[in-house]
């Protein structure tokens, strides 16, 4: 039964990505420094339930470099009008990865996977502790039975 070492691994796996995500994360947040984007559109998008789902456009605007992007996280609804302005993080050395400075956009990624990896791992060694458990005990022989009632019988 190899097969059920598969939610364990993909668990591991999943809370691996997630710490590599939050290394990450942490090193941006170090050398990142602080500036102001403005809300210039909205990108938008399905989501598996055929709703809408709805990323802002931002431009970078000070220090003025004249960078845009979408924003990687989305909602089912606009979060802000067009022309607001909001804090960001940027790193210096590549500006154009900047990133709006509130958890929603920051923690969203790592959290999810490091959510998911240990459902998976927790499944995953219960299904693992379930099914490879202590083979010694035997609970129930059917030949016992079967011997027992034939001597009743013959006696």
């Amino acid at each position: 039964m190899w097969f059920i070492w598969i939610f364990p691994i993909v668990g591991l796996g999943l809370l691996v990505g997630a710490g590599f995500m939050v290394w990450n994360t942490v090193k941006f947040l170090q050398r990142g420094v602080p500036g102001v984007a403005q809300v210039v559109g909205y990108t938008a998008s399905s989501d598996s339930d055929g709703g809408t789902t709805w990323a802002p456009q931002l431009r970078l605007i000070e220090p003025p470099l004249g960078l845009e992007q979408t924003s990687d996280v989305s909602s089912s609804e606009r979060k802000w009008k067009i022309g607001t302005k909001l804090k960001v993080k940027f790193d210096p050395e590549k500006p154009a990865d900047f990133r709006i400075n509130s958890p929603d956009d920051i923690l969203m990624g790592p959290a999810i996977m490091g959510v998911i990896g240990a459902v998976f791992l927790i499944m995953g060694l219960v299904f693992v502790f379930l099914f490879n458990g202590p083979r010694d005990e035997v609970i129930w022989e059917p030949e016992q039975d079967l011997q027992a009632e034939q001597l009743e019988r013959v006696g």
